[in-house]
């Protein structure tokens, strides 16, 4: 297996994660974002967002983006509201955001496209409320967050 190529830096602000994402990527990197990213989703109660801010070019290697598939059904599972997704270089941004809108809307993540940081986040918190009700679950599946997820070869 090849190391890693593109690079994704995840933080947590209360419910929400900020993702500093620079592409293109390959399934190395999507392993190492899945790892860091369910680190911070053990520690966030209830539903929560995603700002994902995509710098150059933010397409994955066929294979990475089945993983990045998979493991988007698993965010959604595990309380994820929605995702706003800033382009920070507006390189290639019409194929990505084809490709991330038929990726998103295959899987109802809602989603919204932006260029600009603060409406990104006014949107996002607009849609993070109100969240979960304390006695609504999240979802019947159960993930071990330990565990990677293998796309098949």
């Amino acid at each position: 297996m090849f190391g890693s190529h593109g690079k994704f830096i995840v933080t947590r602000k209360a419910n929400i994660l900020e993702v500093d994402a620079t592409g293109p990527f390959n399934q190395a990197a999507v392993k190492y974002y899945q790892s860091d990213l369910l680190a911070l989703v053990n520690e966030v109660k209830g539903g929560w967002g995603q700002i994902v801010y995509m710098h150059e070019n933010c397409l994955y290697t066929p294979r990475a983006e089945q993983q990045m598939y998979s493991f988007t059904k698993m965010r959604k599972d595990l309380g994820l509201q929605a995702i706003a997704l800033v382009f920070v270089d507006n390189n290639s941004m019409q194929i990505i955001k084809d490709k991330v809108a038929d990726f998103y809307q295959s899987l109802a993540v809602t989603y919204h496209f932006f260029t600009d940081e603060s409406q990104a986040k006014e949107w996002l918190e607009k849609q993070l409320t109100p969240l979960v009700k304390p006695t609504q679950a999240l979802s019947t599946d159960t993930y071990d967050l330990n565990t990677q997820l293998v796309c098949q070869l």
